[in-house]
């Protein structure tokens, strides 16, 4: 089974075997297979295994997208939140519509991952206002 399918299956303990099996991407199928059981962790918040799956491997930056930590915000995952952040220096970025996660977090009322992300990326902090 690809990763993706046995973490949507919630087969926590299969995924981490086969993370640590893990080596580079084969081909695209594989990289977005990888970056799709990676944002299933986060939505299922396993931190523990997230912090598993990026010390072995990471995904790809793409600015115009929704990234871990957008995800992470929106469903307001401290402990993945904290794991992206400080753990793995995963930058704040903006997505396409030009929020960081900080204000996806801050929309959506998830106070506990504002003081995260405010300890964690203080410089953003001062980005935070009504509009």
């Amino acid at each position: 089974m690809r990763l993706s399918e046995l973490v949507e299956l919630g087969l926590y303990r299969l995924a981490a075997k086969q993370i640590s099996r893990l080596g580079a991407p084969r081909d695209d199928s594989d990289r977005r297979d990888r970056e799709r059981a990676l944002r299933l962790l986060v939505v299922h918040g396993q931190a523990r295994l997230l912090d598993r799956a990026l010390r072995v491997w990471r995904p790809s930056a793409r600015p115009a997208s929704d990234t871990l930590l957008h995800t992470a915000a929106r469903r307001g995952c401290v402990a993945c939140c904290e794991v992206l952040a400080s753990r793995h220096g995963v930058q704040m970025t903006a997505d396409a519509d030009g929020r960081l996660p900080l204000h996806v977090a801050a929309l959506e009322g998830h106070v506990g991952v504002v003081c995260l992300f405010c300890s964690a990326y203080p410089a953003a902090c001062r980005y935070v206002r009504d509009r």
